[in-house]
């Protein structure tokens, strides 16, 4: 569909006035004869065309469908990617006539450019490194095809890139439940909590209330850095602090949750991922609140901590 034509090309009509103006610019068609009219309102010379096509003169979206093109990294990594442009048919008669009777060649020709542009910026690049890049892609379209104003039919105002690594987005998603795994496993094997402990529903309870504990000694830490900081270095210090406390905090919550709420494990990893203090905080009384609910079931403890633990 041709978005610069706000109408399919109408059957002309001597006695109806046409409108050019700073909107549309009317085309006279006949075959493949064609002609631009001035601005202003006219009647059709219907002896002369049969047709009539208004072609929009402001900006309109583009997308590029690259679906067809096969892009690599120079790693050999397969990319997809999407590009939607926003442009602008240059008023002249040229590029109007060309827009109003073979829009389909006219853009093929575009998305022909903007294919080589492509595929030049991708293999010139590792895929890590085109991660993330879009802007600079961007960048790269509005220089190139600008330098190539004398032969184009259209202005690009701006431009939108998407890129998909899916190699990179499976290598992702394998790392993160990697690390999962490896820590659930740390945190049987190495840390000071071992199975042993936890099946005692009392050991359970006294680290509720040793959890309990150090979350109130930070938070009170924390209000007291705040509140004696004064100038912005100060100020900015005492938050840097704050947050180391609350990260090697939640680090201790983490060894509790990685085997018996893998969920809240997560939370607790989200949080700490984000630096968000505050994240940290409710995840912590969320953990806080699950170990109470177990610790609370003396006969039951064990039994509940060892059927999460093999899960």
């Amino acid at each position: 569909m041709n978005p610069f034509v706000e109408e399919p090309q109408q059957k002309a009509h001597y006695l109806r006035k046409y409108t050019s103006d700073a909107n549309c610019q009317v085309v006279w068609v006949k075959g493949k004869e064609a002609k631009v009219s001035e601005k202003g309102s006219f009647h059709c010379p219907i002896w002369k065309f049969n047709q009539v096509a208004s072609v929009w003169l402001h900006e309109r979206k583009l997308p590029v469908d690259l679906s067809a093109a096969k892009f690599f990294s120079s790693d050999k990594i397969a990319i997809e990617v999407q590009v939607d442009l926003i442009a602008q048919v240059k008023e002249i008669d040229r590029a109007l006539i060309a827009v109003a009777t073979c829009f389909d060649e006219s853009f093929e020709l575009l998305r022909t450019d903007v294919t080589s542009i492509v595929r030049k910026f991708c293999n010139t690049r590792q895929a890590e490194a085109i991660h993330g890049a879009e802007k600079h892609l961007v960048e790269e379209l509005l220089n190139e095809m600008s330098s190539a104003i004398s032969s184009s039919l259209f202005n690009i105002k701006s431009a939108s890139v998407c890129f998909r690594i899916p190699f990179l987005e499976d290598a992702a998603k394998r790392k993160a439940v990697g690390e999962i795994g490896f820590e659930e496993t740390k945190t049987v094997e190495n840390q000071g909590m071992d199975l042993a402990k936890l099946r005692n529903a009392r050991a359970l309870s006294d680290l509720v209330a040793k959890l309990e504990r150090e979350a109130k000694e930070v938070e009170a830490d924390c209000a007291s850095r705040t509140a004696d900081a004064r100038t912005d270095r100060e100020i900015e210090t005492a938050d840097l602090d704050n947050l180391k406390s609350h990260t090697e905090l939640t680090e201790k919550y983490k060894t509790a949750m990685a085997h018996i709420a893998p969920a809240l494990y997560e939370k607790l990893e989200l949080a700490r991922i984000t630096n968000d203090p505050e994240m940290m905080r409710k995840a912590r009384q969320e953990v806080l609140s699950e170990l109470s609910a177990i610790a609370g079931v003396h006969k039951n403890a064990a039994a509940i901590v060892i059927e999460h633990t093999n899960k």
